[in-house]
């Protein structure tokens, strides 16, 4: 074995992992170090607002943060995109246990460096290899993301969608709501949609009424429109 060969093998790789689900948390802490020699996982927390401080402070922050789309009160691709705006480090790495094609753009646009499929192992450990080693990784063929200098380069000079106030007028949404709005806008009906996740068709009618309120849109046609001219916008 030559000495870079032993460096290698040697190095280690700080990441840190946020999910709002304390026992999925506890399998991805688990798993991690058995996908790629070398990681190690410094810290893990339930709490999106802490993760983000974390990220902001050099003491904790990590190489890599993994981070769950689904969260409690916010989603993966708006703390991705708050953590980036401030700066390329850390290098940012979601995770789905849904259909990737259903986030994979926002998340390229927020600034993370791929998405991965929770339960997946040879995806996981692929995604955990190409992003630590400076590349990028997507599930979705099609889909590009950026490095996290290039991604904080145009976070930092882009506009994206916005009302007359200059807001987001998507950031309200959750990414219940998100995915919802998506699985509309490709033709499924609320019983089909409901069957999908698991969910009443009752409480498929009411998160679309929730949507139209917080787009300000007339009907959910309208709500469609303008949550893809949101994603297309960049």
């Amino acid at each position: 074995m030559n000495e870079t060969q032993g460096a290698a093998m040697s190095e280690t790789y700080d990441v840190a992992v946020l999910d709002n689900d304390t026992m999925a948390l506890e399998r991805v802490v688990s798993v991690l170090p058995k996908l790629m020699p070398g990681v190690s996982v410094d810290w893990s927390t339930c709490s999106a607002p802490e993760a983000v401080r974390r990220c902001a402070d050099e003491g904790w922050r990590p190489r890599m943060l993994i981070t769950d789309v689904e969260l409690d009160h916010t989603t993966g691709m708006k703390i991705c995109r708050e953590i980036r705006e401030t700066g390329p480090q850390p290098l940012l790495l979601a995770m789905t246990s849904y259909n990737p094609k259903t986030y994979a753009v926002q998340l390229a646009e927020s600034g993370a460096q791929g998405l991965m499929v929770k339960g997946n192992m040879t995806q996981m450990a692929v995604a955990l290899r190409q992003v630590l080693s400076g590349k990028t990784f997507s599930p979705v063929p099609g889909v590009r993301f950026l490095s996290a200098a290039e991604s904080y380069d145009r976070l930092r000079t882009a506009s994206g969608p916005s009302d007359s106030t200059g807001n987001d007028v998507t950031s309200s949404l959750s990414a219940l709501e998100q995915r919802i709005l998506s699985s509309v806008a490709e033709g499924y009906s609320n019983e089909e949609i409901a069957e999908m996740l698991s969910i009443s068709a009752a409480t498929v009618r009411s998160h679309t009424r929730h949507i139209r309120e917080k787009l300000g849109a007339r009907t959910l046609s309208h709500a469609v429109a303008i949550w893809l001219t949101a994603q297309t916008a960049n």
